[in-house]
Parts: C-alpha cells; structure tokens; sequence
C-alpha cells in the first residue's frame, strides 16, 4: 500500500474525514450542554437518535447505493453532508433541541452515505495478498485520527470557542470532499 499512490493520498484524506466525524462524539455532546444548553438526558436521545437511525436506514440504504456510483463519489457526497451537519451547529435558530437534531439527522445521512464505502474502496485497491496490509494502514488512519481529532477539537472549543471549531471542521469536510471528488477523477482512482 505504501506504494499505491492514490491510496496514501486517499488514506490523506480520510484521515482528515475522520477528526471531523469523531468529533461527534467528544465536542458536539459538550457543545450540546454548554452551547445549546440541553439537558443531559436529552444529549442522550439526540446522540442515541444517530445510532437508531444507522441501524433501521444503514444497510437498505448502502444496498441501494452500491454500483450506482463510485465509491468516491458516495464519499464526496457523505462529507459535503457531514460539513453541512457542522455549519448547522453554528445557526441562530430559535431552539437549541432542533439545532442538535437537525444536525445530527444529516451526519447521521452522511456517514451512512459516505463510510461504508470507505472500507468498499481500499479493499477494492487490495488483492487478497497484501489486503491486511491495506487493512491496517487504514486502521491506523482511523486510529490516528479518534486521538488527535478527540484532543485538539477540544483545545480548540476551549480556546477559540465552539463557533469557530464548527466553522473549522466543516471547512475542512468541505476540503476533504473536494478531495475525494479531485481523487474520483483521475482514471486509476475512480475506476475502482
């Protein structure tokens, strides 16, 4: 996989994806009692509400996606969407319960979009003898990422505040998606 080119690249940006997508589970339920000043029973249905949807929507949803589009293209799609459900955060809507549910309604649609065709990709660009190393590349990616991601969104909510961290992560989802989108376009990438 070292040598794969589009794959170290592709790997690049998923590692972006992912400090993004995990703060939904640090920062946002912080943001959701500091910021939206919701209770924290609350906190816990709005956050259980993205685990029921992935487990009733997740898998008819992927079933009807696969071979419709490239798996790039799935993934451009679900981080625009992940981008957008971090700008929604920082709307001056009149109820903090419905800035968390939209939300998370849509990261909930973008990573039922975009990350299972994370996987579906780099197994594509495997053959069966180096696919654990494809495997733990992209782990470690993942890994990576859940500890940086957890650590400086933090920092930044306490140094610089929620608002700018929000419009920070979005812009990055938004350069992570033009990045799978730019990666979907040349031939040896998107093809698979």
């Amino acid at each position: 996989p070292y040598r794969d080119k589009i794959f170290i690249i592709f790997i690049g940006f998923m590692l972006l994806f992912a400090l993004c997508f995990f703060q939904l589970f640090t920062t946002v339920p912080v943001y959701f009692k500091k910021g939206l000043h919701l209770d924290e029973d609350m906190i816990g249905l709005i956050m259980a509400f993205n685990g029921i949807l992935i487990a009733v929507l997740e898998m008819v949803i992927v079933f009807n996606l696969e071979g419709r589009r490239s798996y790039l293209q799935l993934m451009t799609y679900g981080t625009l969407l992940v981008a957008l459900s971090f700008f929604v955060l920082n709307l001056p809507l009149v109820s903090g319960f419905v800035v968390a549910c939209i939300a998370v309604l849509i990261v909930t649609f973008g990573e039922i979009i975009g990350m299972p065709f994370m996987n579906s990709y780099y197994i594509s660009r495997s053959t069966a003898a180096n696919r654990g190393q494809y495997a733990a590349l992209f782990t470690m990616a993942w890994s990576t990422a859940q500890v940086i991601g957890s650590l400086t969104g933090s920092q930044i909510a306490h140094s610089l505040g929620f608002h700018f961290l929000w419009w920070g992560i979005g812009g990055i989802c938004l350069l992570t998606a033009y990045g799978f989108y730019y990666l979907n376009r040349r031939p040896v990438a998107a093809a698979l």
